[in-house]
């Protein structure tokens, strides 16, 4: 049986504020903490195609070992909606934690699809210090070919900051045959009640998440994430869709978590998006 995709609040506070200076006893702190990793790979299909990118973050707190804060900047702290309810995203980037960051040069970071392809390396790019507050080095790439349910590996080199990660994780499935009330995924129409979802559920009916984001007459976007098992069946409530137009979109996610030579806490995701716009009827 499908869970019904009902109103939830779910206030997401981030902490503000940063230090202009840094004394050398933190700094040596901060060089002896562990470290942070987020490598998150995504691809997105909808009406116009499908677009694939990874992004990869290392970072350590300049003002001593891991706290909430650095996770709650990394992602580390979310974790995807319970069973039957949903949140509401907050589309603001979180606060920088106080004391700034650095995020680390780790050498060569590499995405391995299958056996046989060629890996794909992800670009870095200098971060600019901004009155020491985040430095460093970010690692990203795009139009990537991931494949469904393909095994995948990533690579660290983790020099010359850390030592060398490798975590493998399978992709998601594709998320086929989406549609709302029946209609033309090519033109679906919302009509003013709750709306009916349906696609190609998955045999492991594992945990996924409902993405619907309003926009309103000003091109301000609200979005709100549910969470239910993978049936291939939601009733999403119509207070959700708002009165303009939006997009609904159902993400499978597999992600795992790591350890290394410096990183205390690490993960992998991989999201699978399918994303459906939506007229609303007037």
């Amino acid at each position: 049986m499908h869970g019904r995709l009902l109103f939830a609040s779910l206030a997401l506070a981030g902490a503000s504020g940063c230090s202009a200076n840094v004394g050398a006893s933190a700094e040596l702190d901060a060089e002896a903490s562990a470290a942070a990793a987020a490598i998150v790979i995504e691809r997105v299909t909808g009406p116009d195609g499908t677009r694939s990118d990874a992004k990869a973050r290392f970072v350590r707190g300049r003002a001593g070992p891991l706290t909430e804060d650095v996770l709650r900047f990394l992602a580390l702290d979310e974790a995807p909606p319970p069973l039957g309810s949903c949140v509401r995203a907050s589309g603001e980037v979180p606060s920088v934690p106080v004391g700034g960051l650095r995020l680390l040069d780790v050498g060569k970071v590499t995405l391995h699809a299958d056996s046989t392809a060629a890996p794909f390396e992800l670009s870095k790019r200098r971060v600019p210090d901004v009155v020491d507050v985040v430095s460093g080095v970010i690692y990203g790439a795009s139009r990537l070919d991931v494949a469904s349910r393909a095994p995948l590996e990533v690579r660290v080199a983790g020099e010359p900051e850390l030592g060398p990660v490798r975590v493998a994780i399978e992709a998601p499935g594709d998320v086929g045959g989406l549609r709302m009330d029946g209609h033309d995924p090519a033109h679906p129409v919302a009509a003013g009640g709750d709306v009916e979802l349906t696609w190609e559920p998955s045999a492991e009916r594992e945990p996924i998440s409902v993405d619907v984001t309003a926009i309103d007459g000003e091109g301000r976007r609200s979005t709100w994430r549910c969470g239910q098992l993978d049936t291939g069946h939601a009733t999403v409530a119509g207070a959700l869709l708002g009165d303009g137009d939006g997009i609904i979109a159902v993400r499978r996610s597999h992600r795992t978590t790591f350890r290394s030579a410096g990183i205390d806490k690490g993960e992998l995701r991989v999201d699978f998006v399918r994303e459906l716009p939506y007229t609303r009827r007037r």
